[in-house]
């Protein structure tokens, strides 16, 4: 949890190969960016990718 209430999870799942990373603001809003690989293939992201998509400024949740 960060100084101003937000908390951030990230989450890997190899049996399934899904990834996913959220975001809850203090205001109680949540950013959930996943990736679920389909029939058998890889994700084609990495978290770090999926964490960058999160959390960009350019992000409007107005």
């Amino acid at each position: 949890m960060s100084a101003d209430g937000t908390t951030v999870t990230r989450g890997f799942y190899p049996d399934d190969g899904s990834a996913y990373f959220s975001i809850t603001l203090p205001s109680t809003q949540q950013i959930i960016i996943s990736a679920i690989p389909i029939k058998g293939s890889t994700v084609p992201v990495t978290l770090a990718q999926i964490e960058y998509l999160a959390t960009v400024p350019e992000l409007d949740l107005g």
